[in-house]
């Protein structure tokens, strides 16, 4: 078959298959022996398109350009819709994308044998709306390093572990370094011995997370300038926190604070406990 003839194929394949789903054209511009790694064959080739038909029911592909040489092609070309279903390892995110790839493609009696893509990834990720596998496997690690932080550092009073977990470069509301985290958590494990945290809830995106505490102790010892009162107490807090290299480098906090004195049982610098009728 000539190039010509191949190119035609090539148009009719994403007009046909890729734009219409019209699965019954397959054996006439695929090969039997068609090979693209886990998708092989007529019903391969049909589960690769319905792979990227499903997830973007909308997809449209136009070929911007088409060179040809004996039994190869190379194209490139745009892809655009609308992220609805789940696409490999990412879930939906309803976002309209549109993002570019090129192949070489072989072919064999004006069918195509072989796919040899290659395409921008990254742009991909960012039109869908995700961050690409390496920065989520990133998030995982530190919202690994929070855990263990919470686990090991914070309710079980660990401090050998803390050099793993807290950056040299630490600073937060005046505490630095590996040292001064731990002076954080002695702060707080000396003034509620039997102090527990539980993580709520934890978003991550690059190297930022976001996650809500609740935390639980007797106040049996002075925390800062409050005197101990031996109340059980019961709060929750929400951080932002970033880290570089799994280790946390700073972390701003919320606090409602009044619910925290109240469950203290203390009032707030400047005001006074009411009195029960």
């Amino acid at each position: 078959m000539s190039v010509e003839e191949n190119k035609a194929t090539l148009y009719r394949t994403f007009e046909e298959v890729w734009n219409k789903g019209n699965w019954s054209v397959i054996p006439e511009v695929i090969s039997p022996d068609y090979d693209h790694g886990n998708y092989k064959g007529h019903n391969g080739y049909k589960q690769l398109v319905t792979m990227y038909r499903t997830a973007f029911p909308d997809i449209l592909i136009t070929i911007d350009q088409v060179i040809g040489e004996g039994q190869w092609l190379a194209y490139r070309f745009t892809a655009h819709g609308t992220f609805k279903t789940r696409f490999a390892d990412v879930g939906p995110t309803g976002k309209i994308a549109k993002w570019s790839q090129w192949a070489f493609t072989r072919y064999k009696d004006g069918k195509v044998m072989t796919n040899l893509p290659l395409a921008n990834i990254l742009d991909f990720y960012q039109q869908v709306g995700v961050a690409p596998p390496v920065f989520r496997q990133e998030e995982e690690r530190n919202k690994e390093t929070l855990h263990r932080l919470y686990d090991e550092v914070w309710n079980k009073g660990n401090m050998s572990v803390a050099a793993e977990l807290v950056s040299p470069e630490y600073d937060s509301y005046g505490f630095k370094g590996v040292e001064g985290y731990k002076q954080l958590v002695t702060n707080y494990r000396s003034a509620f011995p039997d102090i527990h945290y539980t993580i709520d809830q934890i978003i991550g995106e690059g190297d930022w997370l976001a996650y809500q505490i609740t935390t639980s102790g007797t106040f049996k010892s002075k925390l800062l300038n409050i005197e101990p009162t031996g109340k059980e107490a019961t709060w929750k807090r929400a951080f932002f926190s970033q880290y570089k290299d799994g280790k946390v480098v700073t972390a701003v906090g919320y606090m409602d604070t009044v619910e925290f004195y109240k469950q203290i049982g203390v009032p707030p610098p400047g005001y006074e406990l009411a009195k029960k009728n």
